[in-house]
């Protein structure tokens, strides 16, 4: 991949933020928070936020569980969880995890997990990271 400074697609100036920009391009943040945080740029020109919500606590398997509250999300870009259990960490998906019968949801009352029943294990902590855009932000591409 080539860099030139006269690329302003890229809208950076020096070698130290066109490797950010290949890391956004990467599709990854190593910065993980409790608290949003602008992580990239979405297709349309918003902002991505990110926001990692752990909770650990009683959690009622075969029901939707709350995990937090994230406001004003227009678009859910990815989101990505860890369940901590007496056995073993298993990760959760965006839509359904076949293998625990586990979904997470973002919608306007917050993050959510559905948690499968799990024969005898005792789940001990969630972790999830949500990243989206949001409805206070205006699109900058057409």
């Amino acid at each position: 991949i080539g860099y030139s400074p006269k690329d302003s697609s890229w809208k950076v100036n020096n070698v130290a933020d066109a490797i950010e920009s290949l890391k956004t391009l990467k599709g990854g943040s190593t910065n993980y928070s409790t608290e949003e945080q602008v992580v990239g740029t979405w297709i349309d020109g918003k902002p991505v936020y990110q926001k990692t919500i752990i909770k650990e606590s009683s959690f009622v398997k075969n029901e939707w569980n709350f995990l937090g509250q994230i406001s004003n999300v227009a678009e859910v870009v990815s989101t990505d969880g860890i369940i901590v259990d007496s056995l073993a960490k298993e990760k959760i998906g965006g839509y359904r995890d076949s293998n625990l019968n586990s979904y997470m949801m973002l919608d306007e009352n917050g993050v959510k997990v559905f948690v499968g029943s799990f024969s005898d294990r005792n789940i001990l902590k969630i972790v999830a990271t949500i990243q989206y855009t949001k409805t206070t932000d205006s699109a900058t591409n057409s």
